[in-house]
C-alpha cells in the first residue's frame, strides 16, 4: 500500500505543494495502521488457519506463536514504509541509509542476544524483527520532525489528513494488489 505514496508525494513535491507531501504521509500511515488491524487478527489466528489448511499440528503451533510475537512489527512497518517513500520523494537518501544501517546492525546484535544468549529461539527472532522495525521507524520519525531538510514538507499533524485518505487509497489498493499478484505469480512459477 505504501507504494501508492510514491506517486502522490512525488507529484506534490514536484509541483512545489510541499505541505501536501506531509499530509499524504499522514494519510498513508493512518490507512496502513487501520489495515494492520485485520492482518493482526489473521496473524493471531495463524495456528487455526494452518490447521484448517491441513498443516502439521506442531508446525502450526510454532508458526502461530511466531506470528503472534511478530504482530507488533506490522504496525512498525506501517509507519516505516510511508516514511521511506516520503523521504525518497524528496531525494533524501543518506538519512534513510544511515537509519537502516543502524537498525540492521542493532538487529544483528539483538538477534544474537535474544536467540543465543537468552535462548529465546524463534520467538527471539520475532522480537528482534519487531524491535528493529520500530527502531528504524522511530529514527526516521525523529529525523523528519527535527530535520531542516523536511521543514517544508513536514508541518506537524494536520486535519487535512482525512481529505487525503481517498486519493491515497485510490493508488494504494491497486498498488498492493499488483505487488501481491506478482508475489503469488512468482510462487506459482517456482
Amino acid at each position: 500500500m505504501g507504494s501508492g505514496l510514491e506517486t502522490l508525494c512525488g507529484q506534490a513535491y514536484g509541483a512545489h505543494q510541499y505541505e501536501s507531501v506531509g499530509v499524504y504521509l499522514q494519510a498513508a500511515i493512518f490507512c496502513m495502521l487501520l489495515v494492520c488491524i485485520p492482518v493482526a487478527v489473521l496473524w493471531f489466528n495463524m495456528e487455526s488457519l494452518l490447521l484448517l489448511m491441513g498443516q502439521d499440528r506442531e508446525i502450526s503451533a510454532m508458526a502461530g506463536m511466531y506470528f503472534g510475537w511478530l504482530v507488533p512489527s506490522l504496525f512498525g512497518v506501517a509507519m516505516l514504509h510511508p516514511l521511506l517513500k516520503f523521504l525518497q520523494s524528496q531525494s533524501v537518501v543518506l538519512p534513510m541509509m544511515l537509519c537502516s544501517l543502524f537498525a540492521f546492525l542493532f538487529h544483528i546484535v539483538l538477534c544474537y542476544i535474544l536467540i543465543y544468549t537468552l535462548d529465546a529461539g524463534f520467538i527471539g527472532a520475532a522480537l528482534a524483527t519487531t524491535i528493529s522495525y520500530w527502531l528504524n521507524a522511530i529514527l526516521l520519525m525523529l529525523y523528519v520532525k527535527f530535520s531542516v531538510i523536511c521543514k517544508k514538507t513536514w508541518r506537524g499533524l494536520s486535519t487535512e489528513t482525512f481529505s487525503a485518505v481517498k486519493p491515497f487509497m485510490k493508488l494504494a489498493i491497486p498498488s498492493a494488489f499488483m505487488i501481491w499478484y506478482k508475489q503469488i505469480f512468482q510462487i506459482i512459477i517456482m
